[in-house]
């Protein structure tokens, strides 16, 4: 990368043309949804988003299926009691995941 100096004085960072078709290729994956290999998963940052919106709780080391069904199944023992309101979250909870896994 280079540098330049503005007529303020401060220095103007140039970015290379590679930089910047990074930066638009992250653009375009940010678009995309779960990514699926066999039982390997990757989250997208608005799939991550919106299940710790619904959850509360921080979805953090999901790799796999098996660790996503963890994490819904710890969702729900930690909220878990008979009220319509853990009725409503549980399906909440399951619909978000079935929406993450229809999109793969």
């Amino acid at each position: 990368m280079q540098t330049s100096t503005r007529k303020s004085g401060e220095p103007k960072l140039l970015t290379s043309n590679r930089t910047q078709h990074a930066n638009q290729s992250i653009n375009v994956c940010e678009s995309l949804e779960m990514l699926r290999l066999g039982n390997a998963i990757r989250l997208t940052r608005k799939e991550v988003e919106r299940l710790e919106r619904i959850t509360g709780l921080p979805v953090v080391g999901i790799r796999t299926l098996d660790d996503l069904r963890k994490y819904v199944a710890d969702c729900k023992a930690y909220y878990a009691e008979d009220s319509r309101e853990f009725e409503m979250l549980a399906w909440l909870i399951d619909n978000e995941v079935s929406r993450c896994l229809a999109a793969a």
